[in-house]
């Protein structure tokens, strides 16, 4: 049976949409100032192509999941509607799953383009297509009766992959993510950022990339097997709801600026749009800087 929202009372509820809009404020702040520093710069719109689609990917799940999500912890009871939690849901796993897979492209573009350059470019646009495709139809399976989507904590105030109901197909799909959106994407990213630590000595994204996905996705990773293996009565059901959600969304507001600082050229571009210092760099991400 489903807790009430009330479980953590007035102020606990206030305090996790609280928490939750933070998190996708602090990544909508990030991706205007991503945005705003490519404007107009054509080589930073084509070196960060694979961002951009995270950027897409990641604003897809702040304002068609966290949005609302924010929204129902003002209320005593989901405000939505069984359509609104189904709309809300897919909105959290579609997006979730295509930003999983543009971090793992911008591993492997990262390296391309500092080690391999011959293969940088090289059907960026059919992976792009392959990634939003398998992504969002993955995000459909649930609501076409592989498992199904429900409210995801004993909150009530959103809507994921449903665990009142262990059936097969919820089983299935835990495997289906955990294996090609979890463990798969887990061994490209330290092999690709690996190989650049080799050949460039540059260790900052091995060090942060690997470590930001444990962290932030590794919680609802456990956290489905324990509603699966225990059952939602056995297990605390509120703490659970709250570290996983919240750590997902720390990936989402974490992205842009990780992504920002492991790039010398946008890094640079950044900083002069919000410093106005005039600066330029060479083809070997030589920084040189000009007083205005």
């Amino acid at each position: 049976m489903i807790a009430s929202i009330s479980t953590l009372g007035p102020y606990g509820r206030a305090a996790f949409g609280l928490a939750m809009a933070t998190l996708g404020m602090v990544s909508v702040i990030g991706y205007v100032v991503y945005l705003r520093a490519i404007w107009g710069n054509r080589e930073l719109q084509k070196r960060t192509i694979f961002l951009m689609s995270l950027c897409v990917s990641d604003l897809l799940m702040i304002f068609g999941h966290m949005a609302w999500t924010v929204a129902a912890t003002f209320h005593q009871s989901w405000p939505f509607g069984d359509l609104g939690c189904q709309v809300t849901a897919f909105f959290a796993m579609g997006p979730a799953l295509v930003s999983i897979a543009n971090v793992t492209l911008i591993s492997i573009d990262t390296y391309y383009r500092e080690c391999k350059k011959e293969y940088c470019g090289v059907n960026y646009g059919i992976y792009l297509a392959a990634i939003w495709i398998t992504g969002l139809a993955a995000g459909f399976l649930p609501i076409l009766g592989m498992g199904s989507y429900g409210f995801e904590s004993p909150l009530q105030v959103g809507c994921l992959l449903d665990f009142h109901e262990a059936k097969r197909g919820i089983v299935t799909y835990i495997a289906l993510l955990t294996v090609v959106w979890f463990i798969y994407p887990m061994f490209k990213l330290v092999k690709y950022y690996n190989m650049l630590q080799k050949e460039t000595g540059d260790g900052f994204l091995l060090r942060v990339v690997p470590t930001q996905m444990l962290c932030t996705w590794t919680p609802y990773a456990v956290c489905s097997v324990l509603f699966l293996v225990a059952g939602l009565t056995n297990v605390p059901q509120v703490p659970l709801a709250i570290i996983s959600n919240l750590c997902a969304k720390i990936s989402i507001a974490s992205n842009p600026y990780i992504y920002i600082a492991g790039d010398p050229k946008l890094r640079i571009a950044c900083q002069q749009m919000l410093f106005g210092k005039k600066m330029t760099f060479n083809n070997d991400v030589t920084i040189k800087e000009k007083s205005t």
